[in-house]
């Protein structure tokens, strides 16, 4: 079992991705650092505020307390407002590193003439398999994966879509 979470593994990818080659733990840091201070450009300007006087140009004499002390906030405000930031900019970092993914809830729609692939398909998950719904739209693979989910909801899934970056330069396997 990898030591790594699939969020763990492609923020390593875009930190290999966005260097060239072998670097010290110190830039790989830098790295990451620019990547977090990049997420926070998308954030309103108070919230960019309080993480740049919270982490990124930090007085080190000043704990938690003197932080908000200095941003004119109650000690718990202070710490709310600091959460819902971090959490604002662990989303952009998100949709910065995996930029096709795309979070949807489907909404369940009646499936006609699918009564066998939908039975492979749970047979398939029932063995721990993993399976990929492709071809071209409207083909209904949106409402078989959705039928899927439904299923499997007192167990838990994880329901994502790929689709195409724009913008963004492809490489054909090989090159």
């Amino acid at each position: 079992m990898s030591r790594f979470s699939n969020f763990d593994k492609a923020v390593l990818g875009a930190l290999r991705d966005n260097t060239d080659g072998e670097h010290t733990p110190i830039q790989r840091g830098q790295t990451l650092r620019s990547a977090l201070q990049r997420a926070t450009q998308q954030l309103d300007e108070e919230q960019q505020k309080l993480l740049t006087v919270s982490f990124f140009k930090r007085n080190r004499y000043r704990n938690n307390d003197g932080v908000a002390f200095e941003l004119n906030l109650t000690r718990r405000t202070y710490y709310r407002y600091r959460g819902s930031a971090i959490r604002d900019t662990a989303r952009a970092l998100i949709r910065s590193v995996l930029p096709p993914l795309r979070l949807e809830i489907p909404q369940l729609r009646h499936l006609v003439g699918r009564d066998g692939i939908l039975a492979q398909c749970r047979e398939s998950l029932a063995k721990h398999e993993s399976i990929a719904l492709l071809g071209p739209g409207g083909i209904g693979k949106t409402a078989l994966a959705t039928q899927l989910a439904q299923d499997r909801s007192q167990e838990g899934c994880f329901w994502f879509t790929f689709r195409p970056l724009t913008g963004v330069g492809f490489y054909k396997s090989g090159e």
